[in-house]
């Protein structure tokens, strides 16, 4: 749901939003080097699968299931509820966001949630991914599944 999330928005504003950013984004696409962008993006990839490693740890375990360490728990649960709230809260400041820059393109945005904090877009995606580490938590049985979530959490 993130993911879909987070692209339909990406898609919308740039090419629909703000089609300046488009021209410049390809601009700087042309001048870039095949080499650097393989490099970014085989580091994004591998950050990116650390962060979702939780979510593969957990279906694991429930596939796996011998031991009971498929079980959600408690921390498994709230997990998930975190999830939830920092895709609604990152989903509502996006939209405010993008309403209020409709028609206050060089303003900033002190709206709707905008209001009481300075980034709640930032908020939610950090809850989100804290709920991810936190989901996985009770299905972990080796280091290594602690190591890849705790890398993925912190970046």
């Amino acid at each position: 749901a993130w993911s879909v999330r987070l692209t339909a928005f990406l898609l919308y504003r740039e090419y629909i939003a703000w089609p300046s950013l488009h021209r410049k984004s390809k601009e700087v696409n042309e001048e870039s080097h095949d080499e650097s962008k393989l490099g970014v993006w085989m580091c994004c990839g591998a950050f990116y699968a650390a962060m979702a490693a939780p979510c593969c740890y957990r279906l694991q375990a429930g596939l796996d299931d011998k031991n009971g360490s498929g079980k959600w728990g408690f921390i498994g649960k709230y997990g998930i509820f975190m999830q939830f709230i920092g895709l609604i809260f990152e989903s509502a400041a996006d939209a405010q966001k993008a309403t209020f820059k409709a028609g206050n393109r060089d303003a900033w945005c002190n709206v709707g949630l905008w209001k009481f904090f300075s980034h709640p877009n930032y908020l939610g995606e950090v809850t989100f991914w804290i709920g991810t580490f936190m989901g996985g938590i009770g299905c972990y049985t080796a280091s290594y599944q602690y190591l890849i979530s705790i890398i993925g959490l912190v970046f």
